[in-house]
């Protein structure tokens, strides 16, 4: 898988993530089951996230939410680790291109 098809993947897990935080949100929960955004597209991991660490998390279009061990250097890079999720940031010029194209809130 080349680093544009990883983007796109983990850019389609990050659409869903999206949603069940806005529906946690509105049901005023402080923390929710969020999906791997890993670039495995069969992976159906999960992980317990704050509501508060996803949105800063989803304040740079280039970071994601994976399982710890999930990351793809030199694609990405870890820059955050919990017992529960690792933060990556999109080191590869295109991966990072083609995340920031298809963040949902850049609209």
């Amino acid at each position: 898988m080349n680093e544009t098809e990883m983007a796109r993947t983990e850019s389609a897990f990050r659409e869903l993530n999206e949603a069940i935080a806005r529906t946690a949100a509105r049901l005023e929960a402080e923390e929710t089951d969020l999906i791997c955004e890993c670039a495995d597209p069969a992976c159906a991991d999960r992980m317990t996230v704050e509501l508060d660490d996803y949105e800063e998390v989803r304040a740079n279009a280039t970071r994601f939410l994976l399982v710890p061990g999930h990351a793809q250097p030199p694609v990405e890079e870890v820059v955050e680790s919990t017992p529960e999720f690792d933060v990556v940031d999109k080191t590869a010029p295109e991966a990072a291109r083609v995340a920031r194209a298809l963040d949902p809130r850049a609209a």
